[in-house]
């Protein structure tokens, strides 16, 4: 297990590229969204792909708690894949 930040570009350079990064309600919390997402863009092996959630409680949404459980659900079961 590792601990870093997707802010910190030292830390991200170290780890291997991914066919797969997942970041589910994580990368808006760091201060700097917008770097976050660009950081662990570039940890992706071309042809790789961004699952990424964000959210807000400005947003209003039509969908109900449990589509975003099943939403989540799926995310996750497709990275074991």
């Amino acid at each position: 297990i590792l601990q870093g930040s997707a802010l910190d570009t030292d830390f991200l350079d170290r780890l291997p590229r991914a066919d797969v990064v997942y970041a589910w309600g994580s990368l808006h919390h760091t201060g700097d969204v917008h770097a976050a997402m660009r950081n662990v863009a570039v940890l992706l092996k071309p042809g790789g792909f961004l699952h990424m959630a964000l959210y807000s409680k400005e947003v209003e949404s039509e969908e109900s708690i449990e589509y975003w459980d099943r939403m989540k659900k799926e995310y996750s079961e497709l990275q074991a894949q």
